[in-house]
């Protein structure tokens, strides 16, 4: 399947630009569109590549940037200090980028607006959760990859619309001890989510370039890749092509 990339400039509410990568397959008719939130460094070739590889199952994808200016941190150190900003803004500035990502996505012309999908990887997972716990319209699920799961601060429980699906790695030290209270969130909220934890895996267990990162936390894990992308093609033919 032929696909079209293009970069796609979009504004938030503040008029900050974000840069995206959009990916169109060939042909004619409204399909589901996906975004994928990047992890902590921003929009860099894996975002990319995974927003291709979804594309090529038949979506319209948007590789959707939260940093702004397609930032993308230059040492790990970076990477996270942009990081913790954004998450000081979580419920201001970044909930507005996430939902200029969702309006964007909707605004394509071969994209059904009532079929949207949020998924990302690692800081992206939160934002993909949150956009299922702030009800953006329009969006059917959501699906985090080894992401942080801390709530809303401030945040009433109100039920999601979005059908949530998490895939975790059982050896994630960093996030093992949100994983209860996340999932009490969602039984308050009578949220449909689906856990996967995935044995022996570690944080970033998607991400085969994890060793880079030079922490005993992360890995990459080629069984937990497979089976968790293969869960969520089954959740994107549930409830988008139905």
């Amino acid at each position: 399947m032929q696909i079209a990339k293009s970069k796609l400039i979009y504004k938030d509410k503040e008029g900050a630009e974000m840069h995206g990568w959009l990916f169109v397959p060939e042909g004619s008719g409204k399909l589901p569109g996906i975004l994928v939130h990047h992890a902590f460094q921003g929009v860099t070739d894996y975002e990319i590549g995974r927003a291709e590889q979804i594309a090529k199952l038949g979506y319209v994808t948007l590789a959707a940037d939260v940093y702004g200016e397609g930032k993308v941190g230059a040492t790990k150190e970076e990477s996270f200090a942009i990081l913790a900003k954004m998450r000081e803004l979580r419920t201001t500035t970044l909930k507005w980028r996430l939902e200029a990502a969702v309006e964007n996505i909707k605004k394509q012309d071969r994209v059904d607006p009532n079929k949207i999908a949020a998924i990302g990887y690692c800081f992206g997972g939160m934002c993909s959760i949150d956009i299922a716990r702030y009800n953006i319209p329009g969006v059917q699920c959501v699906v985090s990859f080894h992401g942080t799961l801390q709530p809303l601060p401030d945040t009433p429980l109100d039920h999601t619309e979005a059908a949530i699906m998490v895939h975790h790695g059982d050896e994630d030290d960093h996030i093992n001890p949100q994983v209860q209270p996340f999932m009490e969130e969602m039984r308050t909220r009578k949220s449909d989510f689906c856990f996967t934890s995935h044995g022996n895996a570690k944080h970033c267990f998607t991400e085969p370039h994890a060793a880079v990162f030079n922490n005993p936390n992360a890995a990459y894990n080629k069984e937990a890749d497979v089976r968790s992308f293969a869960s969520m093609v089954a959740l994107f033919e549930e409830k988008l092509k139905q």
